[in-house]
């Protein structure tokens, strides 16, 4: 998807003079240079036998965690649109 949206927003014939400068031009390269890495070495793992799937600790994704958190922060935000 990020080499078809570098191809597509380089394009002048689809974009004409709103092509893609050179920073997004940078950004999406590197972006796209680290999800071909980490496909490589996830299917390098997986193939080694190192995808093994360990057990997360109950309290991580605890949904009276989940709740908590976002009582935090919808607090936070009432203090600050009260202003």
């Amino acid at each position: 998807m990020v080499i078809y949206l570098m191809a597509i927003g380089n394009s002048r014939k689809i974009m004409g003079e709103h092509k893609l400068g050179w920073l997004t031009n940078f950004f999406l390269a590197v972006t796209a240079l680290v999800l071909v890495a980490s496909s490589v070495l996830f299917f390098y793992g997986l193939v080694t036998g190192q995808g093994e799937v360990k057990e997360l600790h109950p309290c991580t994704f605890s949904i009276e965690n989940i709740f908590l958190f976002l009582n935090i922060i919808d607090d936070k935000y009432k203090y600050l649109t009260k202003r």
